[in-house]
């Protein structure tokens, strides 16, 4: 129940685990994964910043076999 005596507790398990002497290394233990699909007439691809926004601005259809129907 005692507040300053639980964080000094965690202050302690801390140092042990992440001090300079740790016993634990830093692991990342999430990653951010990003699956598409687009067909093979794309010609130009899109972009995707870090803040996860897409710019489409840049994306090309056509045909990849030369034939163009106007």
């Amino acid at each position: 129940p005692e507040d300053a005596e639980r964080y000094e507790n965690y202050a302690q398990m801390e140092e042990l685990l992440f001090g300079p002497e740790g016993d634990m290394p830093i692991l990342p233990i999430y990653f951010y994964t990003n699956v598409s699909l687009q067909r093979e007439s794309i010609k130009e691809t899109f972009n995707q910043n870090l803040l996860d926004q897409i710019d489409l601005t840049k994306v090309v259809e056509g045909d990849d076999s030369g034939d163009e129907d106007a």
